[in-house]
């Protein structure tokens, strides 16, 4: 891949860079000179950087950083959902079907996480999923929820979304049984306090748009 694979690999490389030297300077990436806050002009990917930012301090590899931050979190979204699914069921073989399910996805090993390696730090979903799944209530289940959501939406948009919504949609049906309401009302909650963080994270992106209104026009990738 020779786009955004290259990109991704670059963006960290920077932010590792910019964390461990000037972090005031963390927006102003080196690249499309005198522009500023260049980082923002693509995906930063900030959720994969705590697993790319060690093997890269430690080597100054980029390239195995990034494999490693790829492999590592495969290897642990896969373990995570067997131990879900296991739990769930009381059976290790259904447990070892769901992790076979992920691991042989096409998209996951060949058509995009490899070409965007943000993407595979996924390992947050099984957590959010059993989580989520305890209709008691428990703050401390929430609290914990809230990192999760936090940590797998800082990742990418897309990330975020996906997880907000469904969650918001199980806050709402949860809300209308009045057996489950408190734990519904502890979940919007929870939601509403990671949308915010959230918000927070990816606010520099809105202010890049509406300072450039027609930033669309201004790239060859024309759809």
């Amino acid at each position: 891949c020779d786009f955004d694979l290259r990109q991704m690999i670059w963006a960290l490389s920077w932010q590792s860079h910019a964390l461990t030297t000037n972090l005031w300077r963390f927006y102003d990436a080196n690249i499309y000179h005198p522009t500023p806050h260049a980082l923002l002009y693509a995906d930063a990917g900030f959720g994969a950087l705590p697993y790319f930012l060690p093997t890269f301090l430690a080597t100054g590899n980029p390239v195995l950083a990034s494999n490693v931050m790829f492999l590592g979190s495969i290897v642990l979204t896969a373990t995570l959902l067997h131990r879900l699914v296991a739990r769930w069921t009381g059976l290790g073989s259904a447990g070892l079907v769901a992790a076979g399910a992920f691991v042989t996805t096409r998209w996951i090993l060949w058509t995009w996480v490899p070409a965007a390696p943000n993407y595979a730090v996924l390992h947050a979903l099984p957590v959010i999923i059993a989580l989520a799944a305890d209709a008691t209530g428990s703050g401390r289940r929430l609290r914990f929820l809230g990192v999760a959501l936090v940590l797998h939406g800082m990742t990418t948009p897309y990330y975020a979304a996906s997880s907000l919504v469904p969650l918001a949609l199980l806050a709402t049906g949860r809300l209308l049984v009045p057996r489950t309401r408190s734990a519904g009302r502890g979940l919007a909650i929870t939601i509403a306090i990671a949308t915010l963080v959230l918000a927070c994270v990816y606010a520099p992106y809105a202010w890049i748009r509406a300072a450039e209104p027609d930033l669309r026009y201004q790239t060859w990738w024309g759809f």
